[in-house]
């Protein structure tokens, strides 16, 4: 009986054995961080292009000697005020094209005008970074950059004569060293072997005059030393500074107009607009400042606008008289005689301004 009661007390104790329901594996959620800050350092990347600074490679040699071709340099665009964007839906660190120039980067379904946090003015002889105002038909921040040297300002008039600058009828000298041609006549052909111990741009003419060798040269004062040198052991007859005179005239440069003449040692007298003041469109007002008022003052307003030789027209009716609406500035290259500058596109409106040189990284 002992042993029965027993038996029955332990399958009364004994417990089933508890099977574990497995649980389903845990779906990880992708967290949205990664994305957060990757959007979050590419927008304030954009903002720090858009507003503070920003750094390109110089592509020309407009600047030579003081900033040569190939430099990498910054721009800051706090020294006269930050330029707002006028295309919101642009593509980021993009031009005007993208996929190898087959497709637009930008979209005009919003548009605004001109807008600049104004913070200071530029200074004459400050080197200014700008965008490349003969490109038309896009934004103006997604025009190229070049860079140049501020001569002139709002309302001054500008004038060079035999290279040297005029500013409202007063000469002021040049801050730096600057490069002109030469021309160098030589009785045999100078060794190439020459060119290389002392660099310098130079180009062969194809029609030899005289029996002489004819060599442009470009360079400063101190780069035809050797030239010199070879002049006076024979090698070289006659180092000659490329000049023009005033009755030399040079319809490729600004304004592109036959009643007007100049070239690049003699150029202007010439007003440099200012915002706010009102001309009458006259027939030399029209021939300087015509193209001018129609690509950049007048290029938004809707319906159409046309220059024509005896004034400007605005929907068939035409226009006596114009009110600039924005500041513009003359600008030179140290590189004289072969910049493309205000001689030959004519004056930079202040909403193609992009910020003053800030230096060379290397």
């Amino acid at each position: 009986m002992a042993s029965q009661a027993t038996k029955s007390r332990s399958l009364r104790t004994k417990r089933p054995p508890v099977t574990r329901r497995r649980r389903p594996p845990r779906v990880k959620r992708r967290s949205f961080f990664p994305w957060f800050w990757i959007f979050l350092i590419t927008g304030a990347l954009f903002f720090l292009k858009s507003l503070v600074l920003e750094t390109f490679w110089v592509q020309n040699a407009d600047m030579s000697p003081s900033l040569e071709r190939g430099s990498y340099v910054w721009v800051n665009k706090l020294s006269y005020g930050p330029r707002l964007i006028s295309r919101p839906l642009h593509i980021p660190f993009t031009r005007d094209r993208v996929g190898g120039k087959a497709f637009w980067s930008y979209s005009d379904l919003i548009s605004w005008p001109y807008r600049r946090i104004v913070t200071g003015r530029p200074a004459v002889y400050d080197i200014l970074v700008y965008n490349d105002p003969t490109v038309l038909g896009i934004p103006a921040e997604l025009k190229p950059p070049r860079i140049g040297r501020c001569i002139a300002l709002p309302g001054d008039t500008i004038e060079l004569k035999g290279g040297e600058v005029y500013r409202n009828k007063r000469l002021h000298p040049y801050p730096v060293l600057r490069k002109y041609q030469y021309t160098v006549l030589a009785p045999e052909p100078i060794h190439p072997k020459f060119f290389e111990k002392y660099p310098i741009a130079y180009k062969v003419n194809q029609e030899i005059q005289a029996n002489n060798w004819q060599y442009q040269l470009s360079g400063l004062p101190n780069d035809l030393l050797p030239f010199k040198i070879l002049r006076d052991i024979g090698g070289v007859e006659t180092i000659t500074r490329n000049k023009f005179t005033p009755e030399d005239t040079d319809f490729a440069l600004f304004p592109q107009h036959q009643d007007v003449p100049g070239n690049r040692d003699y150029f202007g007298p010439f007003w440099v607009p200012k915002q706010g003041t009102r001309i009458p469109l006259s027939e030399y007002n029209l021939q300087v400042y015509g193209k001018l008022i129609r690509d950049f003052e007048l290029e938004d307003i809707p319906g159409n606008l046309e220059l024509r030789t005896d004034g400007l027209y605005y929907r068939g009716g035409k226009m006596t008289s114009h009110t600039f609406k924005q500041d513009y500035y003359a600008l030179s290259g140290d590189n004289f005689h072969i910049a493309q500058d205000t001689r030959l596109w004519g004056f930079l409106p202040e909403s193609h301004l992009l910020g003053e040189l800030g230096g060379v990284l290397f």
